[in-house]
């Protein structure tokens, strides 16, 4: 899976060095730090921030120092993040949206539902095309026959 999310992402000019990662880090604290930066406008400045530190460079993600430092990287207070990520807030935020994913069944990411046709994974962009059309197909108004 690793070499087909590399593979997928070279296209795109994304860079992934699994080697430089030493551990999967688990994501809440990277989340509620997302939830956060969206409160000031800085959301997708942080996102793109942890990703670039974290797939090309290995940098934990589910460290507070590092989320608080990748902050500071984006002109979010970092000693405030710190203090942030010291607390609760925005956990139930994140969780919610989390365990309603989990009812629905998803058990990865990416996560594409088109129709019925599930698809988990990095995929080239001909994957999702392709079930894209397919569910225009069987969902379009049939003519009446005679």
């Amino acid at each position: 899976m690793d070499a087909q999310t590399v593979l997928a992402g070279r296209a795109d000019g994304a860079t992934f060095d699994y080697d430089a990662i030493k551990r999967t880090p688990n994501t809440l604290l990277a989340h509620r730090v997302s939830w956060l930066a969206q409160r000031e406008d800085k959301q997708r400045a942080f996102v793109e921030a942890a990703l670039k530190g974290y797939f090309p460079k290995g940098r934990d993600i589910g460290s507070k120092s590092v989320l608080a430092e990748i902050s500071g990287e984006i002109s979010l207070d970092r000693d405030a993040v710190a203090a942030f990520l010291s607390s609760d807030e925005g956990a139930e935020s994140v969780r919610k949206p989390e365990r309603a994913a989990r009812e629905r069944g998803v058990q990865g990411v990416p996560h594409f539902d088109i129709a019925g046709t599930v698809i988990v994974g990095a995929q080239r962009p001909a994957v999702l095309r392709q079930a894209i059309i397919e569910a225009v197909g069987r969902l379009a108004p049939k003519e009446p026959s005679l």
